[in-house]
């Protein structure tokens, strides 16, 4: 995938890797970085959803239930949990572990995990986390899928090409998809949670109508709701030490 880097910036565009597997793409593809969203993410969605569900001290719960943290730590925001395992940086470079002592002496905040008080303040320097277990890579299927992949409700479509959403009266009741090039629908019997990530899922969304006019296919022809920042304000890191 191509991305317009907007403006700032010396390149017309930038390649932006993408990948088709069983689990988070970002724990599957990239580099086993685990960094938790600070509090001003969820609380900024849960205010204007009314969702009580989606708020900080929410997702804590789960974390602190789903999160295997070291052995030793007493963290005032606690990890503790059992299934995905975390771990500090295994042997980084020299700088990785100057540069938290150096950004603590002009009075810059420095902490010894990354997730934690630095999600609640204003952010600091501390070293990475990686979702690392007995010296193997977890990517988020690992973690909770596998594990109970074997129970009757639970199907894998791991060949599946979502390709839009089902939508009658203004209500998603399914999905269109593509299976070894074949088209198919599948409806949904209660709910549809769409979670493709940053990039698959707006797209899937303009795909299905939903997005500014100007960004839906056929010039917005088959638009169900005008929504034009979707898909917009989209952020990447260009360059990552993975070490601070």
């Amino acid at each position: 995938m191509v991305m317009d880097p907007g403006t700032g910036h010396k390149r017309d565009d930038i390649a932006w890797f993408i990948g088709h597997a069983v689990g988070e793409g970002g724990t599957t593809i990239s580099t086993t970085i685990w960094v938790r969203p600070p509090l001003s993410d969820f609380d900024g969605r849960a205010k204007p959803s009314g969702d009580a569900a989606r708020c900080y001290d929410a997702a804590l719960k789960i974390f602190r239930d789903k999160i295997r943290e070291p052995a030793g730590r007493g963290q005032p925001v606690s990890q503790q949990g059992r299934q995905c395992p975390r771990q500090e940086a295994a042997n980084p470079p020299t700088i990785a572990s100057a540069l938290p002592v150096a950004a603590a002496k002009p009075g810059l905040p420095a902490m010894v995990d990354l997730n934690g008080a630095h999600e609640v303040g204003i952010g600091g320097f501390a070293r990475l986390n990686q979702i690392i277990g007995e010296g193997r890579w977890v990517n988020i299927a690992r973690a909770y899928l596998y594990r109970v992949i074997d129970r009757p409700h639970i199907t894998v479509l791991g060949t599946l090409l979502v390709t839009g959403l089902v939508i009658k009266g203004g209500k998603v009741t399914g999905i269109r998809a593509l299976r070894d090039g074949a088209p198919l629908t599948r409806r949904a019997a209660r709910e549809l949670v769409l979670s493709a990530g940053a990039i698959r899922t707006p797209q899937i969304l303009r795909l299905s109508g939903i997005g500014g006019r100007d960004h839906l296919p056929e010039n917005g022809n088959g638009s169900v709701l005008d929504a034009p920042d979707m898909g917009m304000n989209v952020h990447d890191h260009l360059l990552h030490g993975g070490s601070i």
